[in-house]
């Protein structure tokens, strides 16, 4: 009986030895196909692109905002909304193309993308809109972490102690500068 016992247990240890290692190899025994490192790439690109006009849409709201809270000019309103609009179906137009399958060449792409990411940064800075103060990423308006690093988006004053979001400059309660 003992004798059973022990060979059931080596073949338990002989089978978790070759599933660990056929799991460990296999990647590199397995060739990844194109395909899938082709829609991996347009998968990663949609989300960016998403995240883009999402990213957009926070800053026209943001600005609409600042417009009706008399912190702009209507001329800097106006100027600033149509570059917006102008970005934002630029993006969509992307994302349509992407979805349809016409995607523009890479090169052209990464080109207009850094000129396009100048512009962005300039108007969004321009309109405070939030972002992650550790790792610089675009959070939501409503965010309560960083959905990056996930850093605490929410500060508490030291004048009144009530909660403010980390790309507040003043206390929503209170109105002292927050450093």
């Amino acid at each position: 009986m003992m004798e059973v016992g022990n060979l059931f247990n080596l073949l338990l240890m002989a089978s978790l030895l070759i599933g660990t290692i056929t799991f460990a190899v296999w990647p590199f025994i397995v060739p990844q196909s194109k395909e899938a490192d082709k829609d991996y790439y347009q998968e990663s690109e949609l989300h960016s692109l998403i995240a883009k006009r999402d990213t957009i849409y926070a800053a026209i709201k943001d600005l609409e905002f600042e417009q009706q809270t008399s912190k702009l000019s209507d001329e800097d309103y106006q100027s600033l909304r149509h570059k917006l609009e102008l970005e934002a179906a630029e993006v969509l137009k992307d994302l349509n193309e992407l979805k349809s399958g016409r995607k523009k060449p890479r090169k052209s792409r990464k080109s207009k993308a850094s000129e396009k990411s100048s512009k962005q940064a300039t108007i969004t800075s321009s309109l405070k809109s939030p972002s992650c103060p550790s790792c610089g990423a675009a959070v939501s308006l409503e965010a309560r972490f960083c959905p990056s690093c996930g850093l605490s988006l929410q500060r508490n004053c030291p004048k009144c102690g009530s909660v403010y979001q980390a790309s507040d400059n003043y206390c929503p309660e209170c109105g002292a500068k927050i450093s």
